[in-house]
This record gives structure tokens, C-alpha cells and sequence, in this order.
């Protein structure tokens, strides 16, 4: 089912509320705006009109530590429903949605688990800059920067929120080593930075590493090559990344 607003604070914080409620799996949660928007580590998310701004409720992935994976393939998800609409977009790792204009969206996973031995479900959190001008006076916030090109629908919100609803549980609910491999080869496909591209990242505890992209692992974490080995990322982000010559710049 599909809940819609025409301004709610936060389509995550609704989710949250409606999961506590028992709204079942595949519930979506809509807002044409949000007044109080976030992003990844508490971020303000720039929500004007115009966008899309969406949370679903899907099942917890098992185990729960492969929440970031699952994220990660929630953003896959979302990058596949544009194209499959005409609009190419690249992940940043993790999850930040990127044309050559700048970012056009973003994703964010959060596991909800509640007491009382109920399942865990994951809220998939949603924002595309689809058809507004942000005109961001917050060089911090989270949300887009520039808005999506490409799409040809004449309804593009609906139809991209449609097409996400269609894709997400294909690419969630399918946990089997060969759905998981095929998972991963798209992002390597769609991500950057690439492998051998350099790259800054910014772990969780707000320290800072740079060095060579090696790829993902099997959980979906980051391999960055520094002087010092190979460095693990499994939360985190890219703050900046340097392509290869002749692969245009992001």
C-alpha cells in the first residue's frame, strides 16, 4: 500500500511509525515535500516540491549485519527504475545518485527492530530531485543538488515512483548467491569510484583515508588500497574521487 502527503516532516520518521502501527512489508510511505528532511549521519535533507521523496518498508536482511549490502542494492534498485525510465544515473558509494550536473538524489537504509520478538524491517528511504530547482543555501544538507535529466514521462514522479516500487523487491527479496553476485557486478557497473580510480573516504568515526579503489567485497563494502594494505569500508562515504584519464570527470 501506498500512504501519501502533500508535506509530511520526514518520510522516514512516518515509516517508522507506520512499521510500529504493523504496516506490512512493501508499505511506502510519500511526500510531495518535507520539512524535515535527513540524510546519512543526521544530515538536513533539502526536500523542496518537485521531488520525489519516498520510504518502503522491506524485510530485514538475514543476517542483520548485511544492512549496508541491502542498502547498497536498494540504491541499485532505484538507479535500474531510471534507466529503465531514460534517465543513466552513476552510485557514489554508497548511495548518493549522480549525473555529470551533480547529485540528483540519494538513499538511506535504516533497520527498524522492535521489541517484543516482531520481525526487523529495513526503511528504504528515497529522495530524487525529479523535477525542482533546490536552489540550496545549505552547503551541508544532504538532499540534491541538481535535478534529474532524461526522464520522458509526463507524470515523472509517479512514474518513477512506480518503476521503484516494481524493482526494489526484485533486487531485495532475491538473498541466493547467484541473485547476490549479479547484484554486485551492476553496481561495479554503475558505481563509483571504479577500481583503480583514487578516492577519498570518510569513515564513520569521521577520520579520513585516501588511496586506489579495489571494488566491493561480498557484503558490499568498500576496498581501498592505501600504503599500508588494503582498508575496509563497510560504513562511510565517498567524498571525493579522482577517475581514470580519459573517463571524464565526477
Amino acid at each position: 500500500p501506498l500512504m501519501a502527503a502533500t508535506v509530511l516532516p520526514s518520510t522516514m520518521d512516518a515509516a517508522r511509525r507506520a512499521a510500529a502501527a504493523g504496516a506490512p512489508v512493501g508499505t511506502a510511505v510519500a511526500a510531495e515535500e518535507q520539512t524535515a528532511g535527513r540524510g546519512r549521519r543526521g544530515r538536513r535533507f533539502v526536500s523542496p516540491r518537485g521531488g520525489l521523496y519516498m520510504t518502503v518498508l522491506a524485510p530485514a536482511p538475514e543476517p542483520l549485519a548485511l544492512s549496508p549490502r541491502a542498502g547498497l542494492f536498494a540504491g541499485l534498485a532505484v538507479a535500474e527504475a531510471l534507466e529503465a525510465l531514460g534517465a543513466r544515473v552513476e552510485i557514489r558509494w554508497p548511495n548518493d545518485l549522480y549525473q555529470p550536473q551533480g547529485k540528483v538524489g540519494g538513499i538511506l537504509a535504516e533497520l527498524w527492530t522492535p521489541a517484543g520478538g516482531r520481525a526487523a524491517r529495513l526503511l528504504v528511504g528515497i529522495g530524487i530531485d525529479v523535477a525542482c530547482d533546490p536552489r540550496r543555501t545549505d552547503p551541508e544538507a544532504a538532499g540534491p543538488g541538481a535535478a534529474l535529466r532524461g526522464l520522458g514521462a509526463a507524470d515523472p514522479v509517479a512514474a518513477v515512483a512506480a518503476e521503484i516500487l516494481a524493482r526494489l523487491p526484485l533486487r531485495l527479496g532475491d538473498t541466493g548467491s547467484l541473485a547476490v553476485r549479479s547484484a554486485l557486478e551492476s553496481l561495479h557497473s554503475r558505481m563509483t569510484p571504479r577500481p583503480g580510480e583514487e578516492a577519498t573516504v570518510r569513515l564513520a568515526n569521521g577520520r579520513r583515508i585516501a588511496g586506489r579503489t579495489v571494488g566491493l567485497d561480498d557484503e558490499g563494502a568498500l576496498l581501498i588500497a592505501t600504503g599500508g594494505g588494503t582498508t575496509r569500508v563497510l560504513t562511510g562515504e565517498v567524498v571525493a574521487c579522482e577517475p581514470r584519464p580519459g573517463k571524464g570527470s565526477r
